[in-house]
């Protein structure tokens, strides 16, 4: 029989009631309910700073039946909206007239308990003073589905009355004011603190973690659970070559998002589910090239005057369409040459998107992340690359993939790519004068309407225009990106983790980017994924916290094994 000991043996340098992994909006959400319940709490973090890639976000929170469509008399309908997020999430399972419309009772359940607990989650937030949001009205990501309610799901925090450049804004004071509720109870956030075993007592329960603080190992215990917020495996490169369904170059997580929980999990016996997806968006090649963690990706395609061709000199995809759908656009594998032949993209606009300044518009679109990755007017980065005919660019473009050929990999523009281009412009052209895009559909979603330029009286389509029949013409190589993985542990409606038979692993949550999402492939809408973490953390924090203490019997014969994906 393994040697153990109780809660009040020497061994443990801790013992709260609840650890929590992580600092972003779920742990951080996590730490609120249970210390709101009473427990006594303890994040522990590895970074050096707090709020993880929820800080790196604009702290957005997509909400079905949130306070401000409430407040305008308008009621998501309950079954329209589990039909909009089952089709989205799994649209090969989607089948409405099944009775869990195809999807598997696990996955059904959660999409069930998001649209029943979200509002709620966010109200108690707004109540207890931790949120204060207002609502953004903007369209969902796929409000062309007869299911969609279009538009009003987005709430987007306030910034305080006195706020003033350099104080903490959008992600970053969403996560500051989630960690706040927690330790303004009393408790406290341990930074630089790496977590790499669960510790388990004789009877199988999860009751602690073993954590590398600094350069001290600790022994923390946790008598009613832990729960995981810790980030998906986005810049873990092993882990995201051998799940992710298509090559990435990198993306916006934070750099600490490496998969931690994906061995930890595998060790203690955990299903996994939903590891082929992520938070899709696209990227520029040459920046992620120089270092994975991008600061910022291809959000809105800017331009109208402006398409995306790939290697062949071929359009792939709606350029237009929201940052997750071309992302995956870069996944399509060509039988015919045997390869990504959209592996990366070539984002090709004209003189008059490259001279374009909206910085007058208040919108997304006259700020620089709307713009990115065409610069202003007066920059010239170095990753634009420019050519006064198609020929001209077309050299360019292949001379630039020689020079990066070592980092990324043997990319050759196929045979007449110029030509080709040609062509493709003159369709594209004809497309624009007439106002639609038969091939791609560009700009019949509410969605890209929001994000159209508006600029052109004579367009007619605001999301395209005629390039110009004469150069200069400029382009930028595009790749996939994510703003993080969504697969890991398989978990229930409570947040509890469970094991190959469906089974809860007592003592063990998990909640946002480090567990298999609730929205399979889809991204329902605008803060999609905060929306998500911040409601499944405050359930996985409120129901642990609501635990009976577990006996403190720790099984010694359990030791670490960080070999695993390490």
């Amino acid at each position: 029989m393994p040697e153990a000991i109780d809660w009040d043996a020497d061994i443990w340098d801790r013992i709260v009631d609840v650890v929590v992994v992580g600092t972003g909006v779920a742990a951080g959400s996590a730490a609120a309910a249970a210390s709101r319940a009473g427990a006594s709490v303890v994040m522990c973090d590895k970074a050096e700073h707090p709020g993880g890639t929820t800080a790196r976000s604009g702290g957005g929170m997509w909400i079905p039946n949130n306070f401000h469509l409430r407040a305008l008399g308008i009621t998501d309908d309950r079954d329209r909206m589990l039909r909009y997020m089952a089709r989205s999430a799994y649209p090969a399972k989607y089948r409405p007239d099944d009775v869990t419309l195809g999807l598997t009772t696990r996955e059904f359940e959660l999409i069930e308990c998001f649209f029943d607990h979200a509002a709620e989650v966010v109200d108690e937030l707004t109540s207890d003073g931790v949120l204060d949001m207002w609502g953004h009205d903007f369209p969902d990501y796929y409000s062309d589905l007869p299911e969609c309610v279009t538009w009003g799901h987005q709430l987007a925090p306030k910034l305080p009355a006195d706020w003033k450049r350099g104080d903490p804004g959008g992600g970053e004071l969403v996560a500051l004011r989630l960690r706040g509720a927690a330790e303004a109870r009393g408790n406290e956030t341990m930074l630089q603190c790496e977590v790499v075993d669960l510790l388990r007592n004789t009877d199988g329960e999860v009751i602690g973690v073993e954590a590398r603080h600094r350069r001290e190992t600790l022994l923390i215990g946790a008598r009613r659970g832990v729960v995981f917020g810790s980030g998906g495996f986005l810049h873990n490169a092993q882990l995201a070559s051998d799940w992710l369904r298509g090559p990435i170059f990198g993306g916006a997580g934070e750099m600490t998002c490496t998969g931690d929980l994906v061995g930890i999990a595998l060790r203690n016996g955990a299903q996994f589910a939903n590891m082929t997806h992520a938070w899709w968006t696209q990227l520029v090649v040459e920046q992620a090239l120089h270092h994975r963690v991008t600061s910022r990706d291809v959000f809105y395609a800017y331009g109208d005057s402006m398409l995306m061709v790939n290697r062949l000199g071929r359009r792939a995809a709606n350029e237009k369409a929201p940052y997750t759908d071309r992302g995956q656009a870069h996944f399509h594998w060509d039988t015919g040459h045997h390869d990504y032949s959209n592996r990366v993209l070539f984002m090709i606009f004209d003189e008059a998107v490259r001279t374009s300044d909206l910085r007058e518009d208040p919108s997304i679109r006259g700020s620089r992340m709307g713009r990115y990755p065409v610069p202003f007017p007066e920059e010239n980065p170095a990753y634009l690359i420019s050519g006064s005919t198609w020929h001209e660019l077309a050299g360019n473009i292949a001379e630039r993939l020689r020079r990066l050929a070592p980092e990324l990999g043997p990319v050759e523009l196929g045979e007449g790519f110029a030509e080709e281009v040609a062509r493709t412009v003159e369709v594209f052209n004809g497309y624009a004068r007439a106002g639609k895009d038969p091939e791609f559909r560009r700009g019949e979603t509410l969605i890209e309407q929001a994000w159209a330029s508006k600029t052109r009286p004579d367009a007619k389509n605001d999301s395209m225009y005629p390039l110009r029949d004469s150069g200069p013409y400029h382009c930028v190589i595009l790749g996939a990106g994510a703003l993080d993985t969504k697969g890991g542990p398989a978990t229930d409606a409570h947040g509890r983790v469970l094991d190959t038979r469906d089974r809860p692993i007592p003592g063990l949550y998990g909640a946002g980017n480090c567990v298999a999402s609730p929205s399979g492939q889809a991204y329902w809408g605008p803060g999609c994924t905060l929306g998500i973490g911040v409601t499944f953390g405050y359930l996985a924090g409120r129901h642990a916290a609501n635990q009976p203490t577990r006996s403190g019997a720790l099984d010694l014969g359990r030791g670490a094994d960080t070999t695993v994906y390490a």
